[in-house]
């Protein structure tokens, strides 16, 4: 028995229907990584801070010191921070002196007060000096304006024969700025006083841009002052927090058993190293998630999908109409039991996702050499073999391994791969569940 092109159709809309329901969920779940990844980004933030502040509490040579100490960080101490802050510290100072002794800054009420400063005042004058002549030159405003003067239109040195068309052109352009000067018969009566106006502003406009300059030159001035004495107030802070972004960085490359003995006597600061340390491990598991897991059974699902329309257009056409199918190749092609596998699959993608985001035990870490934050936020129940952290310390420590999940059944896992990633079969496949 063969199949035929309509129960082929029927079969592959079937599994696009499927395929649509497995791509809906991991859409889904690429949705709330996006979310939960912000939350815990935000939440690791707040406990770096958090640590930081009670390791480095002030920007003294002793608590540089003894956080230095504490951590087995003598690196924070080379960094001479202390160094560098008075060094800044002098710099802005002798600036904001030599700001202070220049005349526009301490005459700057003298200079530029907006009722009695000389500079304003002066350049107030001016510009009402310059307004009335100023609007004669607007309202000779003309796109031909400068040709008009150019020719001497209204001069008795106007020379254009009136058979030019040009002759016209002016004419009209002279007539148009003439309309506005109510009263005026002729642009000859109009013609000096736009000589005289566009004269003075050829007198006022320099002194007024000079006076401007010089007043915004006071302006900035002030501002700068302003920066600069802002800078010299937050001028331990500044350095105490890149103290302490020092520190952070060296807990991110320190093992967290080279902790253990110094935080002995410190549980106060012991809480807050697990707390941040199990975030920090929280975050890049749900990303191995969502980058080794949900993603490349999104890509999968997707090319399954192209397969599968591309498919159901090719057969959709006539000359395709007879087309049979063996039995064996039919039944591999829409197996019922591999989109189930899929779906129980990406299920369990799912759970491992929403396991580790939900963990908030961060009280149960451990100082230890053998402890993996992976056993404790899964109840070493679910297989993390595709993060290579957990591999290697699964490969150091075989005991830990064989007391973990079991991972993926080889042969189910081969069923599934071909709609569910592009890895290998074995333990670095999708997420499984004991």
């Amino acid at each position: 028995m063969t199949y035929g092109v309509a129960q082929f159709q029927a079969a592959a809309k079937a599994q696009l229907s499927e395929l649509g329901q497995v791509r809906a969920r991991l859409t889904e779940l690429k949705r709330a990584h996006g979310e939960r990844r912000e939350e815990l980004a935000r939440r690791l933030n707040a406990a770096k801070d958090e640590l930081t502040a009670s390791l480095l509490p002030a920007f003294t040579p002793e608590a540089l010191a003894g956080a230095a100490r504490l951590v087995g960080f003598p690196g924070l101490l080379q960094k001479g921070f202390p160094a560098q802050a008075e060094a800044e510290r002098g710099r802005l100072s002798a600036r904001i002196a030599g700001i202070e002794a220049e005349p526009a800054y301490r005459d700057r009420r003298l200079l530029r007060d907006p009722l009695v400063g000389t500079l304003t005042r002066a350049l107030k004058e001016l510009e009402e000096f310059r307004k009335p002549f100023a609007d004669v030159v607007e309202r000779f405003r003309h796109p031909r304006l400068s040709r008009l003067l150019e020719v001497g239109y209204g001069t008795p040195r106007y020379a254009v024969p009136f058979w030019r068309t040009s002759y016209y052109a002016d004419w009209k352009a002279g007539d148009e700025i003439l309309e506005r000067f109510p009263g005026k018969d002729a642009f000859e009566e109009i013609l000096p006083g736009y000589l005289e106006a566009a004269g003075m502003l050829e007198t006022y406009d320099p002194r007024i841009a000079s006076l401007r300059a010089e007043i915004l030159a006071g302006q900035r001035l002030e501002e700068e002052l302003g920066a600069q004495r802002q800078a010299l107030e937050s001028l331990e802070p500044r350095y105490l927090g890149l103290a302490r972004i020092a520190l952070a960085q060296h807990l991110e490359d320190v093992p967290l058993d080279s902790l253990a003995g110094a935080l002995a006597g410190r549980p106060d600061l012991a809480v807050l190293v697990r707390k941040w340390s199990g975030l920090h491990h929280q975050l890049r598991y749900l990303d191995a998630i969502a980058d080794g897991q949900i993603e490349p059974a999104f890509r999968r699902v997707d090319d399954d999908v192209r397969k599968l329309q591309k498919d159901l257009v090719k057969y959709s056409r006539p000359k395709n109409s007879g087309t049979t199918f063996a039995p064996d190749a039919f039944q591999r092609r829409f197996d019922r039991t591999r989109n189930e596998k899929l779906r129980k699959r990406v299920d369990r993608i799912g759970g491992a996702h929403e396991r580790v985001y939900a963990f908030e035990s961060y009280d149960r870490g451990s100082f230890a050499s053998d402890f993996l934050w992976w056993d404790l936020m899964t109840d070493g129940r679910i297989d993390g073999n595709f993060i290579p952290e957990v591999r290697s310390y699964y490969e150091a420590h075989p005991d830990a391994a064989a007391r973990t999940g079991t991972g993926l059944d080889p042969d189910d896992l081969a069923a599934a791969s071909a709609a569910v990633s592009t890895r290998p079969a074995g333990r670095d496949g999708l997420l499984d569940a004991s």
